[in-house]
């Protein structure tokens, strides 16, 4: 793989444009491009308006081509076992994906900052879960095989919205709170018989986050640090939504040493954030935690 980029001038300090590309090679796909083109505009020292277009690929892993798994057996007509899984695809593509996206960059005051961004991705080729025509298979005894087969036969699209801001209430105080806003959505080619990767992928991210981060600096070298989370619900997991509470106060002994207690997770006892969508098994709670932390620096 190579990269090549250029950045142009086309009015001296407030407009630059850049261009560049990413060239690769694989064994699976073989040539691969990945263009990019950003456009940024200050119009003052304030304020800076940019917008960006590019183009990226992920190549296909050898799990995606050569895998073979099987998930379970079950009891078929006769007493005929029936074994379920899936396996790769040699010929699987590369999936795509486009992205466009703008941005505002302010100095509102000397003590308010803003960063807003909108996307919008566009993705083809992506992986589906196709499946198989069913297979008698002799060794060790009689038995159906029922392998699903992965294929490129999915498309979609994201798009959303970001916005951060960094407040510096006092010299000592700074206040940090985002928020996040994204959806997705998944469609079928109309060759495709995959019934799962649409809902599944769709429910599987939260549309919603949120998150306020506090620095304080409560005396000469201690620093008090709070960062609250909100993260919207899971609803193909069955994951609810929850929020999060983590800080730490820290002693600055001198310039290479320092010590903290650190507290996670500590608005409830346990909490869930994600489950394995094909897991019979009950996934693991996030808990709450407490440690102390020594940094030494050389």
């Amino acid at each position: 793989s190579s990269f090549i980029q250029d950045e142009i001038t086309i009015r001296p300090e407030r407009v630059y444009l850049s261009l560049g590309t990413k060239l690769e090679h694989n064994d699976y796909t073989g040539f691969g491009l990945e263009p990019s083109a950003r456009l940024a505009w200050t119009p003052s020292d304030r304020n800076t308006f940019w917008a960006a277009i590019s183009r990226a690929q992920r190549t296909p892993s050898r799990s995606d081509t050569g895998i073979g798994v099987n998930l379970e057996a079950l009891p078929g007509p006769d007493s005929l076992p029936i074994v379920v899984g899936y396996t790769g695809n040699s010929n699987e593509k590369a999936e795509q994906e486009t992205s466009v996206e703008a941005g505002y960059r302010a100095k509102l005051s000397d003590r308010v900052s803003l960063d807003s961004t909108v996307f919008f991705n566009h993705y083809s080729d992506l992986v589906s879960v196709e499946p198989g025509t069913p297979q008698f298979e002799n060794n060790p005894i009689p038995h159906l095989v029922y392998l699903s087969r992965f294929g490129n036969l999915a498309f979609g699209e994201t798009h959303g919205f970001e916005t951060f801001v960094n407040w510096k209430v006092t010299h000592k105080w700074t206040l940090s709170p985002g928020y996040s806003f994204l959806t997705m959505h998944i469609h079928r080619d109309p060759a495709s018989q995959d019934l799962t990767t649409g809902p599944q992928t769709e429910g599987s991210i939260p549309n919603h986050q949120a998150q306020v981060r506090s620095q304080l600096l409560v005396a000469r070298h201690w620093q008090w640090n709070t960062s609250a989370y909100f993260v919207g619900a899971l609803p193909a997991l069955a994951v609810p939504s929850y929020t999060r509470l983590d800080s730490n106060l820290t002693w600055q002994v001198g310039e290479r040493f320092s010590i903290g207690v650190v507290g996670q997770n500590l608005l409830r006892d346990r909490h869930l954030e994600y489950s394995g969508p094909d897991s019979s098994v009950q996934s693991d709670f996030i808990k709450r935690s407490a440690y102390v932390k020594a940094s030494w620096f050389f």
